[in-house]
């Protein structure tokens, strides 16, 4: 009974340290859990929702960079227009991937 017990509290005290580490900005790693623990499952959805999200910031970091890059160039400001419409139409499809609930 004793192992059973801490086969369940374990995996929460886990999950429960991992979304404190998200909540704290910090994102983009695996959720491991023992190899006998339960909710082995929902580890992996956790895992997999932290990683497609950090995957969403990292891409949306770098068309941040590259619109930075663009306004400091050199060039013409119509071609440089264009290119940060392509961007922002590109972070817009990233950012569509969510919706925020009403509260």
């Amino acid at each position: 009974m004793l192992f059973q017990t801490h086969r369940t509290a374990g995996p929460l005290y886990r999950f429960e340290k991992v979304l404190d580490e998200m909540n704290s900005g910090k994102i983009g790693f695996s959720v491991k859990l023992r190899e006998k623990d339960e909710a082995k499952e929902l580890a992996d959805k956790l895992t997999s929702f932290n990683k497609n999200l950090a995957t969403k910031i990292r891409a949306l970091t770098a068309t941040h960079e590259e619109i930075n890059r663009i306004i400091s160039s050199e060039g013409d400001c119509g071609e440089k227009l264009e290119r940060i419409k392509r961007l922002n139409a590109d972070a817009i499809n990233t950012l569509s991937f969510f919706s925020v609930a009403d509260e």
